[in-house]
C-alpha cells in the first residue's frame, strides 16, 4: 500500500463449512501512508495523514446464538490491535467534514452535515486496544500534540453480536494556548464539538 507493507495470516477454523468454528487473524503493516487506508472509517470523515505502524491479532470463535444459528462469537473473541504513528501525523485537512455520531435530535441539528476540522498536528500517536474476558477496552493512547491535549476513556461490553455491543466512553481535550491565532476556523469547530 504505497511505501508501505502489509501482511496478513488468517486461518478458518473448521472444514464445512468453512470457518464453520471461527478465525484466526494476525495483520503487521509498516509505513503505510494513513491517507489511503479506512481511516475515515474509525473517524467519522476525519482524513488523517501520516504513516502508521500497524499490529493486529484476534481469534474469534463460532457459537450458536439464541436462535440457534452458527455464528460469530465476540464475547468469546480474544486479541489486540496497536496502532502507531511515529511523527508527522494529522487529523483533519480544513476541508473535509467530521460528522460525530449523536443519538439526540437536538444535536444532530447543531453538527448538521457535518464540522469543518482544520489539522490538528500530532507528534506521535500511540495506541492499543485488548480484546479480552468480553470487553473491547483502549489500554493506553499518546497523542502529545501542540495544538491540543487528548484523553480517550472507551470500554465496549462485547455481546454475541457485534453491533449489540454496548459502548462506554469519553473524549476529552484541552485546546492548546494560541491555537486560535494559529488557526481561527478551529475555534468554531472545537466550541461546536
Amino acid at each position: 500500500i504505497g511505501a508501505g507493507k502489509l501482511s496478513a495470516h488468517i486461518v478458518l477454523h473448521g472444514l464445512a463449512p468453512v470457518g464453520g468454528k471461527g478465525i484466526t487473524a494476525k495483520i503487521e503493516g509498516d509505513d503505510l501512508p494513513s491517507s489511503d487506508l479506512p481511516a475515515r472509517l474509525a473517524t467519522n470523515g476525519l482524513p488523517m495523514s501520516g504513516k502508521l505502524d500497524i499490529s493486529a491479532e484476534l481469534d474469534l470463535p463460532k457459537e450458536k446464538n439464541k436462535q440457534g444459528v452458527v455464528t460469530f462469537d465476540w464475547t468469546k473473541a480474544e486479541g489486540f490491535a496497536e496502532i502507531e504513528c511515529p511523527t508527522g501525523c494529522s487529523f483533519g485537512d480544513g476541508k473535509s467534514k467530521w460528522k460525530p455520531i449523536v443519538k439526540n435530535h437536538s444535536q444532530q441539528g447543531m453538527v448538521g452535515d457535518g464540522i469543518e476540522i482544520e489539522p490538528v498536528e500530532v507528534t506521535k500517536l500511540d495506541a492499543r486496544i485488548e480484546i479480552k474476558d468480553g470487553h473491547a477496552k483502549v489500554t493506553k493512547i499518546e497523542a502529545p500534540s501542540p495544538d491540543a491535549e487528548l484523553k480517550l476513556d472507551f470500554d465496549m461490553k462485547l455481546q454475541q453480536a457485534l453491533d449489540d455491543s454496548i459502548v462506554n466512553g469519553c473524549l476529552r481535550f484541552k485546546i492548546a494556548d494560541g491555537l486560535y491565532k494559529r488557526k481561527p476556523k478551529a475555534e468554531g469547530a472545537f466550541r461546536n464539538t
